[in-house]
């Protein structure tokens, strides 16, 4: 069981390190969900979409909805593994598969803010993009609707703008420190499969040792994330209390 669940409000070093550690306890369980959006983002057919008819070229849209459904499944899975009401991998997946409708408009509407941002002036988008970045994760953990998610995402980030981009920028930082450094060794180990010839094709190699980049990239930073909610939300509930006693 896990008993690192927030109960206080947390510094930077204090959410990577919880972060991790749930990470580190819920990866194994929530690995199916990431190897196979990983496998999805990889087989795109695009020569086969190129030259395909019509209903072919649904295939990406396809792809993007069952990715869609899985990440929402990881994340809802790392949540209730955190919660200690974890039900399994089919009752996550039911829950992304449910709950895909209102994450694709959350995420048009989300997009549609920080593309518009922007392209008008660069920082009103990266504003955009820090206020609202914790509104499918709310849709996915919680009861709520649409807008209200959004809404619900700018209240907890407001007065804490420039601690939520610090942290979001570390968690950035280190998966792109750690996808340079796992790309050389995808590198290396293509080269040495290539050289010894083990009759495993390259592009195999490099297809399983992307999908596992992938995998490790997206866990980590959903972790990282429910974490940093998680402090947001008992930052904002200890606000309500304090302004109650006032």
């Amino acid at each position: 069981m896990i008993a690192i669940i927030p109960t206080r409000p947390q510094t930077t070093r204090e959410i990577l390190k919880t972060g991790f550690l749930i990470w580190r306890k819920t990866f194994w369980r929530i690995l199916p969900f990431a190897l196979m959006s990983g496998t999805l983002l990889m087989a795109q057919p695009w020569e086969v979409i190129k030259e395909g008819g019509a209903f072919i070229r649904f295939i990406p849209l396809l792809n993007s909805v069952l990715m869609l459904i899985l990440n929402a499944g990881m994340v809802y899975r790392i949540h209730s593994i955190i919660q200690k009401k974890d039900l399994g991998f089919k009752h996550a997946l039911y829950i992304g598969f449910r709950k895909t409708p209102f994450l694709f408009i959350v995420s048009f509407l989300f997009l549609l803010g920080v593309v518009g941002g922007l392209m008008l002036l660069i920082i009103p988008g990266l504003m955009l993009f820090i206020f609202l970045i914790f509104s499918t994760y709310l849709v996915i953990i919680a009861d709520i609707k649409v807008l209200d998610s959004l809404k619900e995402s700018y209240r907890l980030v407001s007065g804490h703008v420039w601690y939520v981009s610090c942290v979001v920028s570390l968690l950035i930082l280190f998966c792109l420190m750690g996808a340079v450094l796992l790309t050389i060794v995808v590198m290396a180990i293509i080269q040495l499969s290539a050289a010894f010839n083990f009759g495993v094709p390259t592009e195999a190699v490099a297809f399983f040792l992307v999908v596992l980049i992938y995998s490790w990239y997206t866990t980590y930073i959903y972790s990282n994330m429910l974490v940093l909610l998680y402090d947001l939300q008992i930052k904002s509930r200890l606000q309500e209390c304090y302004s109650v006693k006032v």
